[in-house]
């Protein structure tokens, strides 16, 4: 088993997260999504984790930002856009693109957007802020 423990899991969140705030790739964003997207479910069948953790976890199942987590790694894996909350997430490369002096040489940075269903875009690096800050209080 890849993840023991939903403590596991988040740790590994922590380190995409922390390899996103460093340089933007879409591998690491992919990582991220998909294991904050299963990081509810393990929470509230790990037998290590508290009952105030599990509700906590249940509360995620509303919340806009882990509904996308969900959605996004869905639209990939079914190469097609299943239009909710984000209708599409746009992964650019280049200078002048992203955090300001990343990426290989010659190269330049990913960035990636997500464009939301009401039209509105947000970039990568907000979104994965948004969603640490979601379970940072269930793993003090």
């Amino acid at each position: 088993m890849l993840h023991p423990s939903a403590q596991s899991r988040y740790l590994n969140l922590l380190r995409s997260y922390e390899r996103l705030k460093k340089e933007v790739h879409s591998a690491d964003f992919s990582n991220f999504v998909t294991d904050a997207n299963h990081l509810r479910e393990a929470i509230e069948k790990d037998p290590a984790c508290t009952p105030l953790q599990k509700i906590e976890a249940q509360k995620l199942y509303t919340d806009r930002w882990c509904k996308m987590c969900n959605e996004i790694p869905n639209n990939e894996k079914h190469f097609k856009l299943r239009k909710k909350d984000v209708s599409d997430t746009v992964v650019k490369k280049g200078f002048d693109i992203g955090c300001f002096g990343v990426g290989g040489f010659g190269v330049g940075e990913h960035s990636i957007v997500l464009e939301l269903a009401d039209g509105t875009q947000m970039d990568a690096l907000d979104f994965i802020e948004s969603v640490i800050n979601l379970y940072r209080p269930i793993f003090p």
